[in-house]
C-alpha cells in the first residue's frame, strides 16, 4: 500500500495519544503547580512526551495536506541538539 494513503492524520494522532498515555503510565503529572516545581521529570517520560508532541504536529500537518514525503524530509525531522564529542 502507498504511504500517502496508509499514513493518515488520524493514525498519526492515535500514535501521539499512545505515546502520551505511555508517558503518563511512566510518571503521573503533579497535582498542583507548586508540586510541579518540586518534581523532576524522568528521562523516559520526557522522551515519550516529546515524541507525542512531534507526532501530534505531524498529524496536524498531514491533515492540512502536507505529503508523507515532505514530512520525512529534513525540514520536518527532529534535529539532534547535542554534538558528538571527539
Amino acid at each position: 500500500m502507498h504511504d500517502e494513503k496508509r499514513t493518515t492524520s488520524f493514525g498519526l494522532w492515535r500514535f501521539a495519544k499512545d505515546y502520551l498515555d505511555a508517558a503518563l503510565a511512566v510518571q503521573q503529572p503533579p497535582e498542583s503547580i507548586q508540586d510541579s516545581l518540586k518534581q523532576q521529570v524522568s528521562s523516559p517520560a520526557y522522551f515519550l512526551v516529546g515524541r507525542s508532541i512531534e507526532l501530534a504536529l505531524k498529524a496536524f500537518l498531514r491533515a492540512k495536506g502536507v505529503s508523507v514525503y515532505k514530512l520525512r524530509s529534513k525540514l520536518y525531522r527532529r534535529q539532534a541538539r547535542h554534538k558528538r564529542e571527539n
